[in-house]
């Protein structure tokens, strides 16, 4: 079993006063790397109509999660992570006779994960 030993009091004076940055860097990583906060954007659009012999419904979201990396400027990598989702839905009822509905839905879900 090894036992550690503590660290000089010189070297210590090294990474508090920065005298030499590359051998004893004072660097707070987790507020280089990482964001404050994340955000998130949440958008709905419902219509609903028609009449006695005609109905419909259509609904679009969308849902942006941010990333919780800083980004960096870099034309050849992008180190974001995001999540984005598009949805759609669709509701078509129509009468043909007293004893024929004919009934349409229609639904899709795009989802982009970018890490």
């Amino acid at each position: 079993m090894s036992q550690s030993t503590p660290i000089p009091s010189w070297e210590k004076e090294k990474y508090i006063d920065q005298s030499d940055p590359d051998l004893y860097p004072n660097v707070d990583w987790l507020d280089l790397i990482f964001n404050k906060n994340t955000p998130n954007y949440k958008a709905s659009i419902n219509i609903t109509g028609g009449g006695e012999k005609f109905k419909y419904y259509v609904s679009g979201n969308y849902y942006r999660e941010g990333g919780m990396y800083k980004t960096f400027k870099n034309p050849e990598y992008d180190n974001d992570v995001n999540y984005n989702r598009f949805s759609f839905r669709s509701n078509v009822d129509v009468d043909i006779t007293k004893s024929t509905l004919l009934t349409l839905n229609l639904a899709n879900q795009f989802d982009t994960k970018i890490d």
